[in-house]
């Protein structure tokens, strides 16, 4: 059953769209298809390879470090299944989180669906007992960066090494 917050709109057109956690191994499988279409972009868009990242162990242990309880694997798929987006939560520091995986596919792009699921992801975070969440994202990514900035996410100092030639922007967020 789809909530009344599930419509988004999309050019003028309304996409019935459910979030939920990714448990069984078709919605995994659509995870998974989720995210190596994003890295294929990345490497074909960008020149930018998800190798340094380890993406193929991530992807084939699924849900792994991003397993409940203390993390969330999160798929939005229309109403015929189709997969539309995901976004992903696992423990980084203590009580932070990191935020990983957002990609909302170019069908569901401009229908408020990023917005979704990082409200979604946030809520899911607090529900884990995180107080803090931190991610990075590629400089280049102008929309992603306002879409995290609009859920009070701010410019932090590097956590994590970015690979030679790119240039990572690290933003945090306290939940409290």
């Amino acid at each position: 059953m789809f909530s009344p917050d599930a419509a988004t709109v999309n050019k003028g057109r309304t996409l019935q769209i459910n979030i939920t956690e990714a448990v069984t191994p078709d919605q995994i499988d659509q995870v998974r298809g989720l995210v190596l279409d994003y890295a294929r972009w990345l490497e074909a868009d960008h020149g930018i390879s998800l190798k340094f990242q380890n993406i193929e162990d991530e992807l084939a242990a699924l849900p792994g470090k991003y397993a409940a309880p203390t993390g969330a694997l999160r798929l939005a798929q229309a109403m015929d299944g189709t997969p539309m987006g995901c976004i992903a939560l696992r423990p980084y520091q203590g009580t932070t989180g990191e935020v990983k995986r957002l990609f909302v596919a170019p069908s569901a792009r401009g229908s408020g669906l990023g917005t979704r699921l990082v409200a979604d992801i946030m809520a899911r975070a607090r529900n884990c007992g995180f107080r803090r969440l931190v991610l990075d994202t590629g400089e280049f990514m102008g929309p992603a960066q306002r879409l995290y900035e609009a859920h009070g996410f701010a410019s932090i100092p590097p956590y994590s090494p970015a690979p030679p030639g790119i240039t990572i922007r690290h933003l945090g967020c306290d939940l409290d």
